[in-house]
C-alpha cells in the first residue's frame, strides 16, 4: 500500500494499492488498485481498478475498471469497464464503456467503439447487397457496436465504354 517509483521496474508478487511509476514496467501478480504509469508496459495478472498509462502496452489478465491509455495496445483478458484508448489496438472480452483506437476488438460492447476497424463478435454485423441509380451493384459491410458501426462499401456501374468501380468508408 502506498507509492512505488523505479527507474526500470516495479514488481509485486501479490496485490498492490496506490501509485506506481516506472521507466520501463510495472508488474503485479495479483490485483492492482490505483494509478500506474510506465514507459513501456503495465502488467497485472489479477484485476485492475484505476488509471493506467503506458508508452507501449497495458495488459490485464483479469477484469479491469477505469481508464487505459497506451501508445500501441490495451489488452484485457476479461471485462473492461471504462475507456480503452490506444494508438493501434484495444482488445477486451466484454466492454462496458468505450474503445478508441485504430482497431478495436471485443465479444460484446455496451458503449461505443470508435476506430478505423471495429470488430464486435456479438455486435452490429450486417452484409448488404443493393442497387441504386448511381451504381447498379453494391456490396456493403457494417461492423461494430450497436451505438456506432463502421461501413465499408464497394459498387460497380457498367458503362458502354468502361466499368466504373467506387469504394466508400464511413460510420453509422
Amino acid at each position: 500500500n502506498g507509492a512505488q517509483f523505479a527507474g526500470i521496474a516495479n514488481a509485486n508478487a501479490d496485490s498492490a494499492i496506490g501509485f506506481q511509476a516506472a521507466g520501463i514496467t510495472n508488474v503485479n501478480n495479483g490485483s492492482f488498485y490505483g494509478t500506474q504509469l510506465a514507459g513501456i508496459a503495465n502488467v497485472n495478472n489479477g484485476s485492475e481498478v484505476g488509471f493506467q498509462a503506458a508508452g507501449i502496452a497495458n495488459v490485464n489478465n483479469g477484469p479491469s475498471r477505469g481508464t487505459e491509455i497506451a501508445g500501441i495496445v490495451n489488452f484485457t483478458k476479461e471485462e473492461h469497464n471504462g475507456v480503452q484508448m490506444a494508438g493501434i489496438l484495444n482488445k477486451a472480452k466484454r466492454v462496458r464503456g468505450s474503445q478508441i483506437g485504430l482497431i478495436n476488438i471485443a465479444d460484446t460492447v455496451t458503449g461505443v467503439t470508435l476506430g478505423l476497424i471495429n470488430i464486435v463478435k456479438n455486435g452490429y454485423n450486417k452484409l448488404e447487397v443493393y442497387g441504386s441509380e448511381a451504381l447498379y451493384g453494391n456490396v456493403a459491410f457494417r461492423f461494430g457496436s450497436q451505438k456506432f458501426h463502421t461501413i465499408v462499401v464497394a459498387g460497380v456501374q457498367p458503362n458502354s465504354n468502361s466499368e466504373e468501380i467506387r469504394f466508400g468508408y464511413g460510420g453509422g
